[in-house]
């Protein structure tokens, strides 16, 4: 990694931290003062168990950024959860700004059949 890389690499850490705490954190605190939870903070006696099967949508489906933006907002406004769905397009825009990062070993994949 070169001088570059790693200053880039910190701006994406920065811009990730700059959000959670200007915009995701105050919504969590918003959300929390009004009794929000979205997960158990422990056992529920009045469960069998924790357990849901799958989902019945397909397991793979290709979808625009911008229809991931529309589901998020309409996922969280169905759930009244209008601060949140006030962040999908700026979760989007960070989400643009971030590379994709990718692992380069010079191992060879046991997944991948080497032919010689």
């Amino acid at each position: 990694m070169n001088r570059t890389d790693d200053a880039n690499g910190l701006n994406e850490q920065r811009e990730i931290r700059r959000f959670f705490e200007e915009r995701l954190h105050p919504v969590a605190k918003v959300l929390r003062e009004c009794g929000e939870c979205f997960y158990a903070m422990g056992p529920e006696d009045e469960k069998e168990s924790w357990y849901e099967g799958p989902p019945d949508e397909p397991d793979f489906t290709s979808v625009s950024e911008q229809e991931v933006v529309n589901a998020l907002r309409e996922r969280w406004s169905s759930q009244n959860l209008p601060e949140l769905a006030a962040l999908a397009e700026e979760m989007l825009q960070l989400a643009r700004t971030l590379p994709e990062h990718k692992e380069e070993t010079p191992d060879i994949s046991p997944f991948v059949y080497v032919m010689y």
